[in-house]
């Protein structure tokens, strides 16, 4: 029997990977964060901010932590910098940012990429259940922007309010702004369907409500991307801002993107000129619906423009690996003819240098309800002059883009809701109508492949009536009202040593085989 027990002993005093640590500083100032992140924190631990209000201009996320706030409304961050919340190129790896309300006290946008949150090469990052207040004193490119993310990114942004912060005088530019890998990105195959190098943004909520046509010069973007990239946007609900695909204009263009299943609301006395603006890449847009409210309205669903067709003013630069060299600052029209480089329907960047191109990859848009819009889809010039071309030469349907024909084929999207949410769920497939997941006039309907939820908890995410109440969501303890504290992160045993490690497991493990070990020795 001795035998077995040190057999037994043996095999249980093998050390297990210890618990992680769940830190909760008496503050949330900076230099806490900071300090905690650089001398403390391992990756995987939970660092838990208190209720309270604190100033960042420089919080660098280096490690896989989680950075949670007490929620919205409760753990105010004010950010006086731009890019007072980074996660820098130095470290590409996974965190979490959860539970805050984040407002930009200036104008940190600038369509260089800055904002008040940049995430610069992450792969596996969650930022969810915060509140932007996004200022902006302009309207134009220029204005404040919220998350942006930029290089070979993958990760999820979701349950998130976006919002103008209260006095704004200006309009918003980008809610999200997602800037890929550049070239690249181009030279990848199709990548919707796949979590690779894809940021999702689903089930947050988006707003901007200037009234009197204040943003009608530059409409605010829900989601903007440029430089190659991939992203997703799902199951949103959007007020008075679009989405925007930049094409090959001062960059390169965007590069893929998937937009289904969101409701789009035109808030009463607001124009939202376009929807969504596509003006390079492909993809495919399905599921979405748009609601007019009072005198609120939408000129067109979709709008498709390619400005080299009619401008060289943009100042496109060089591309001398495509089509035999392509100018910078160059028309279409005079260059490569059709198709236009990174424009609409064009698809992965195969060949030998200088005589690569593009492969024909059509937008796909199906099953979309726009009948709240003047028009469905737009082709439109761009406007200008030196280039002298005719839009529909170059953006034709059934050639550059497919509407209603149906699903594209070979088409299957990226399970819903996303892994990285935690919760369980059924692919939402590729199904009739918007999800009722964050809060569109849905009253109920049926949800996008997953039944009538009338009230019910949605795919594990909320209950509301199909009404987002507020602008907020009661969502089984994230946010409630705009306030409720995301689920706390489990103590484990309840025995966390403040600013230390739990004890692991195996020790407990230890202690029971010494005991056998000892009753056998008195029984001997």
């Amino acid at each position: 029997m001795r035998s077995i027990a040190l057999v037994m002993l043996s095999i249980w005093i093998i050390p297990t990977p210890a618990a992680a640590t769940v830190y909760r500083p008496a503050d949330c100032s900076q230099t806490t964060v900071n300090d905690t992140l650089a001398t403390a924190a391992s990756s995987g631990d939970t660092i838990v901010c208190p209720a309270g209000s604190w100033s960042w201009s420089n919080v660098d996320i280096t490690k896989n932590i989680t950075l949670q706030g007490d929620g919205i409304g409760s753990t105010i961050i004010s950010i006086t910098a731009a890019a007072g919340l980074d996660s820098p190129t130095s470290y590409t790896g996974a965190f979490r940012v959860t539970g805050f309300t984040f407002v930009s006290t200036a104008n940190f946008g600038t369509d260089s990429g800055y904002g008040m949150f940049r995430i610069r090469g992450n792969n596996g990052f969650r930022v969810d259940h915060n509140e932007l207040q996004i200022f902006s004193n302009v309207v134009t490119y220029n204005g404040g922007n919220g998350i942006v993310t930029s290089g070979a990114v993958s990760g999820l942004i979701d349950h998130n309010r976006f919002v103008p912060r209260p006095g704004n005088t200006g309009c918003m530019h980008a809610s999200t702004y997602e800037i890929g890998a550049n070239l690249p990105d181009w030279q990848l195959p199709s990548q919707i369907g796949s979590p690779d190098h894809t940021v999702f943004i689903e089930d947050n909520y988006f707003e901007e409500n200037k009234t009197g046509g204040l943003c009608n010069p530059h409409n605010p973007h829900a989601a903007y991307g440029q430089q190659g990239g991939f992203w997703v946007f799902r199951h949103n609900e959007v007020h008075n801002m679009n989405v925007d695909a930049h094409g090959f204009e001062p960059t390169i263009s965007t590069r893929e993107y998937e937009v289904s299943n969101n409701t789009w609301v035109a808030d009463t006395g607001i124009n939202t000129y376009r929807a969504m603006f596509w003006r390079g890449g492909t993809g495919v847009v399905y599921s979405n619906t748009l609601v007019e409210e009072g005198s609120g309205s939408f000129t067109a669903a979709i709008g498709l423009t390619e400005y080299r067709v009619t401008t060289s003013s943009r100042g496109n630069p060089a591309r001398p690996e495509l089509y035999g060299g392509v100018p910078a600052s160059s028309c279409c029209t005079t260059n490569e003819g059709y198709p236009c480089t990174d424009q609409i329907g064009r698809g992965q960047q195969t060949g030998s240098s200088p005589d690569q191109s593009q492969a024909s990859d059509p937008l796909y848009i199906w099953d979309n309800d726009f009948s709240a819009a003047g028009m469905a889809v737009i082709v439109q010039s761009a406007g200008g002059s030196g280039c002298g071309g005719n839009i529909d030469d170059y953006i034709q349907a059934g050639r550059d883009y497919i509407y209603e024909g149906g699903a594209k084929p070979g088409f299957v999207p990226y399970v819903y809701p996303h892994p990285l949410q935690g919760v369980a769920g059924p692919d939402a497939g590729v199904g009739p109508g918007p999800d009722a997941g964050m809060g569109g006039p849905d009253g109920g309907r049926t949800d996008a492949g997953e039944g009538v939820d009338g009230g019910r908890l949605d795919a594990g995410e909320r209950v509301d009536g199909g009404r987002i109440d507020g602008g907020a969501r009661v969502d089984g303890g994230r946010i409630d009202g705009g306030g409720a504290t995301p689920p706390p992160p489990a103590d484990g045993c309840g025995c966390t040593v403040p600013g230390g490690r739990q004890p692991a497991a195996w020790g407990w493990v230890l202690g029971a085989a010494i005991a056998i070990l000892r009753r056998r020795r008195r029984r001997a």
